[in-house]
């Protein structure tokens, strides 16, 4: 079985048909919290999966990536055998979410890296840990050189690590004019994500079971 697992549900909206080989699990939670719960979902799972595939969006470093684009990345040999027509990358882990262009350029030059997520790290470290094969599979969301348009803390909670939708809303109406910018965010995530299902659903045969 492989286990497809996601952060957030907005990641896994799009994913219409499933091989019955694997299973989709949603975390609903980001950062260390996202690691949590995956590692409670693997511990009461009835079949431990044979390759975990750690799904979703990213914001992009690598100033070439366009929304939509799409990278494969893991931390350790053999790379297995998953969406092999996806272009490898490198992507960082971070504590908490880019916001700013100026930030993600900074983020670039000193790790080097084409994209920053905020789970991925942390659920390759537990897959090692217990000799699971992991594979990272990003779909980049917002450029390099976009900044987000309202707080950070408003897009996902630090407490929770989820969406906050009142925080939105008041930050929306605080800053109207970034309420078109925000549009843009989330037609460009819409863009991104529909990008993963398709590369999921196109390579369903060459998940493991």
């Amino acid at each position: 079985m492989t286990a497809l697992v996601f952060a957030l549900p907005f990641e896994a909206a799009a994913l219409q048909s499933v091989s019955p080989d694997f299973q989709v699990w949603v975390l609903h939670a980001t950062g260390r919290r996202a690691a949590a719960a995956f590692l409670a979902r693997l511990e009461s799972s009835p079949l431990a999966p044979t390759l975990v595939v750690s799904a979703g969006l990213a914001g992009g470093l690598n100033p070439n990536l366009r929304v939509g684009d799409l990278l494969r990345h893991h931390d350790s040999d053999p790379l297995p055998p998953f969406a092999t027509d996806v272009p490898h990358g490198t992507v960082f882990t971070a504590e908490s979410l880019v916001a700013s262009a100026d930030d993600k350029r900074m983020l670039r030059l000193q790790t080097g890296a084409d994209a920053c997520d905020m789970e991925s790290a942390f659920l390759f470290a537990l897959c090692r840990d217990r000799g699971l094969p992991c594979i990272g599979l990003r779909a980049i969301s917002d450029p390099a050189g976009q900044s987000l348009p309202i707080p950070s803390e408003a897009l996902l909670d630090p407490q929770s690590g989820r969406p906050n939708p009142s925080a939105i809303a008041l930050a929306l109406l605080r800053r109207p004019t970034s309420i078109l910018a925000f549009a843009q965010l989330i037609r460009n995530a819409a863009k991104a994500r529909a990008s993963l299902a398709r590369c999921l659903q196109g390579n369903a045969r060459s998940f493991p079971g």
